[in-house]
């Protein structure tokens, strides 16, 4: 299987290396539009782990990456990825993401876990 090429390849706004993070969750109380929060995982330390849930309302503001103490996040270049204006649903996902202790929301027909 051949590699991928630049013309191939998908950038993706947000990208997280999980074995640096310590799920401090810094970078989802950050983030204005609601593209971050923490979801359950087994396999981490800490039982949650980081999520980019909605990589389409990434603003490419880098409030994530800079608040991350162990530089596990990476915001694409603006001159790479094209990135949205912030919505009013970003902000009210965003609200609700912290009110639900930064976990992440269930998608349309999913059971929430918390509850």
């Amino acid at each position: 299987m051949s590699e991928p090429t630049k013309e191939t390849q998908k950038i993706e706004p947000v990208v997280v290396i999980k074995k640096r993070c310590k799920s401090c969750k810094d970078c989802v109380y950050v983030c204005p539009a609601g593209v971050l929060s923490m979801a359950v995982d087994v396999h981490s330390i800490s039982g949650l782990m980081i999520s980019v849930d909605y990589p389409e309302s990434c603003i490419g503001c880098n409030l994530c990456e800079n608040a991350c103490p162990d530089i596990a996040l990476f915001v694409a270049d603006k001159s790479k990825y094209q990135f949205c204006k912030i919505t009013k649903e970003a902000k009210e996902r965003q609200a609700k993401i912290l009110a639900n202790d930064c976990l992440s929301l269930p998608k349309e027909g999913e059971k929430n876990e918390k509850a």
